[in-house]
């Protein structure tokens, strides 16, 4: 492993450590994923990009799909915001929720062509299963209940009796 110190009075502590399977830990020394930051329990875990950005720049995080054949069936994941609890038990996977970039159709190398849809799931009470809940097409059509919305916006329930939509 390569381990970075820092110093902390009379004491040297490790800061960041990476092992041998490219793991990287920061606050930790045993990184099991790529990039893992931990800290003391009252610490506020964040990742800050900072830079000084105008019209046309500023700090990004890029998910990429390296594939050559990009397409809304088998290979359609461009990135995916996830968020998970360490409450798990053997196969579980602890994921709550997921913000997911992914193409609504087939991508066009070299074409400028790049249909891309924007997936909102979350996970029920009482359920371990995650589930769509919300889906902005690429042509800008929003569906709540439904992955594929027919109109600007469209709210199915679970019966055509319930009581869908309510502006008071």
């Amino acid at each position: 492993a390569l381990t970075f110190a820092v110093a902390d009075g009379d004491a040297v502590v490790e800061a960041m450590r990476i092992d041998h399977d490219g793991n990287v830990g920061i606050g930790t020394t045993t990184p099991g994923v790529r990039i893992l930051s931990g800290g003391a329990t009252n610490d506020l875990p964040m990742l800050e990009i900072a830079g000084t950005g105008n019209n046309t720049s500023s700090p990004m995080i890029v998910f990429r799909n390296t594939s050559t054949a990009i397409n809304d069936s088998t290979d359609y994941r461009l990135g995916t915001i996830t968020f998970a609890g360490n409450d798990i038990d053997g196969s579980e996977s602890g994921i709550g929720a997921e913000i997911m970039a992914r193409a609504d159709a087939t991508w066009g190398e070299g074409s400028n062509d790049y249909p891309t849809a924007l997936t909102f799931s979350t996970t029920g009470n009482g359920s371990g299963a995650i589930a769509e809940r919300m889906r902005i097409t690429s042509a800008g059509k929003v569906g709540i209940g439904t992955s594929a919305p027919g109109m600007t916006l469209q709210v199915d329930g679970a019966t055509n009796t319930e009581e869908i939509v309510r502006i008071s």
